[in-house]
């Protein structure tokens, strides 16, 4: 009788054709490779080895990609804190815990804070683990003002508080 883990390993094998291309991904070569493996411990446990192998390459943490951003763009913590209406003592808590994921308002107000354009605010969001929804008024009210490059956070909270939507930069 086959192990369990067998019967995943067709399904897997397709998946893994048709949506890592070879010319494209540098790690295609080594899932094709622990398909037909004979080190024990990839063969024993194949999907295992390709699990580990496809978390090895997760995208950077919501900490370095706030912090990458802030450097690239040349701002103070400072700047970044007060432009965003948040606390000193909340910024300082995600600058400290590498493992703090702030609310998703809290996110959009760091984004407009550093005038992120929307592909910087998405890649923000997506590094928590989150995105701009097309169903959520709060957010399509922040990606309307982010896309026509208004930053005062003044004109936001007007537009949410008028539709009845949480404020930004209010923690």
């Amino acid at each position: 009788m086959k192990p369990e883990y067998l019967k995943y390993q067709e399904p897997l094998k397709r998946y893994i054709a048709k949506h890592l291309k070879p010319a494209s991904s540098p790690l295609f070569p080594n899932l094709q490779k622990n398909f037909h493996s004979t080190d024990p411990a990839v063969a024993g446990d194949p999907i295992g080895s390709l699990l580990s192998i496809f978390l090895s390459h997760r995208q950077e943490s919501f900490h370095d990609c706030l912090f990458r951003m802030i450097d690239v763009k040349h701002l103070k913590a400072s700047e970044v804190y007060k432009k965003a209406g948040i606390s000193r003592q909340l910024f300082s808590k995600i600058r400290c815990n590498e493992d703090y994921e702030p609310e998703k308002s809290t996110i959009l107000t760091l984004a407009v804070g550093m005038k992120l354009n929307i592909n910087e605010t998405n890649k923000l969001l997506a590094c928590a683990g989150l995105m701009l929804s097309d169903s959520s008024v709060q957010d399509l009210i922040v990606r309307f003002f982010i896309e026509r490059g208004e930053y005062d956070l003044d004109i936001y909270n007007s537009y949410l508080d008028l539709h009845g939507q949480p404020l930004l930069g209010s923690s």
